[in-house]
């Protein structure tokens, strides 16, 4: 919540997608009652299909996620976090707002990116519609490769290889 820019984006898309209802969950560095009025405020001047919401507890967020039908990113420095590869194991549709020129390529048949806000609410609708090509089967076979299980046993792999390459030497990680 204390970046004001997210806030205004959810909003301006919220406004030009009336059928979809939002979630904005975030956080603040603010005290808790100064962030609890800041939602309140939020609130009454916002769209009524946005709702904002403090951070979740691990399983509310989760079955949120796999309650909902699409996921937005609306930060471009944070579009290749947890939470993105989460949506995909949730079956959601992601949707990227990023000004970069050259976004991961590994990504562009798994999430939609759009430069701007309109790109990213003509996108939304034309998923509400039905008319959007779906990014979930390709972006959920991508999380379910790439679970954390998964990376976790191939990073054991690479330590233990490389113990074993150094021999009897110590050495710290």
């Amino acid at each position: 919540y204390f970046d004001k820019n997210q806030i205004d984006k959810i909003v301006q898309i919220a406004k030009k997608c009336p059928r979809a209802k939002f979630f904005f969950i975030g956080g603040s560095k603010k005290s808790l009652n100064a962030l609890k009025r800041k939602i309140n405020r939020l609130q009454r001047v916002s769209p009524k299909n946005v709702k904002f919401s403090m951070i979740l507890d691990d399983d509310l967020f989760r079955s949120s996620l796999m309650n909902a039908s699409m996921f937005i990113s609306l930060n471009d420095r944070k579009f290749e976090s947890i939470s993105i590869i989460e949506a995909m194991a949730a079956k959601d549709e992601i949707f990227v707002l990023s000004s970069h020129e050259h976004n991961p390529d590994y990504l562009s048949n798994l999430v939609h990116f759009a430069k701007n806000i309109d790109e990213i609410t003509n996108s939304i609708n034309e998923f509400l519609d039905g008319t959007l090509k779906s990014t979930i089967e390709p972006a959920y076979l991508y999380a379910k490769s790439n679970s954390l299980y998964l990376n976790g046993q191939q990073l054991k792999k690479y330590y233990l290889d490389l113990y074993k390459s150094k021999g009897e030497k110590r050495w710290l990680i």
